[in-house]
């Protein structure tokens, strides 16, 4: 009998283990320590196709937070800045040789509703850092654009973007990743979020115009 109690026993923590193990989220993976990646910035995705600006120094002009990319390799730059709102709120524009945008007018769903990047005015959170880049994510020739909100601490999101034929919409919200800080891209052209204090982090792909939590 007591041999058969054990035997039980050791199936039953086998199959707690296995649970466990299987409710750990598939998207969590530790940071590589082979890889180096940016802790300055929001976003590094290896490249210097971006804008960095902390909430504070953003102004009405936005000359201060202003980048020109040729994101879709048409020999023409696309345009944008980082800035305040008349009378208020704030303006992430994108613009092209027909029309503009603002980026935080496409989203849906509310990604940032935990996120304090903004004020009761929807203006910026001083304390909070802003960063707009453009990479090609999919490596179909065409770059994809982040617009990253974070306060490089304990709170991020990565909002993603990508272009369009359309002239009425000419920039079209694909997603959102969310992390702590230090989002980066990986060898395998991944997004990757790191979180928590453990080296664990979520993996988003970005696949045929959308956003993915990457499974192994």
């Amino acid at each position: 009998m007591g041999v058969k109690r054990l035997l039980i026993l050791s199936l039953a923590i086998l199959l707690l283990c296995g649970c466990s193990k299987k409710e750990i989220s598939t998207n969590q993976k530790e940071v590589t320590k082979d890889f180096t990646f940016r802790n300055d910035i929001l976003f590094d995705t290896h490249t210097n196709d971006y804008i960095y600006i902390k909430g504070k120094d953003i102004t009405l002009d936005g000359s201060n937070a202003y980048m020109e990319a040729d994101i879709n390799k048409d020999e023409i730059n696309e345009k944008f800045t980082i800035r305040l709102g008349n009378p208020k709120g704030t303006e992430i524009m994108y613009y092209n040789e027909k029309t503009c945008v603002n980026l935080l007018d496409l989203i849906v769903n509310d990604p940032l509703k935990n996120s304090s990047a903004f004020d009761d005015r929807e203006e910026p959170n001083e304390d909070y850092y802003f960063q707009l880049s453009c990479y090609d994510l999919d490596h179909d020739g065409v770059k994809e654009i982040i617009l990253s909100l974070g306060d490089m601490s304990a709170d991020e999101t990565s909002l993603i973007y990508r272009v369009s034929d359309f002239d009425d919409i000419p920039v079209i919200y694909v997603g959102a990743a969310y992390g702590l800080k230090n989002m980066y891209i990986s060898p395998e052209n991944h997004i990757y979020a790191p979180y928590g204090t453990a080296g664990l982090l979520n993996d988003y792909i970005y696949k045929d115009d959308k956003l993915y939590e990457a499974v192994d």
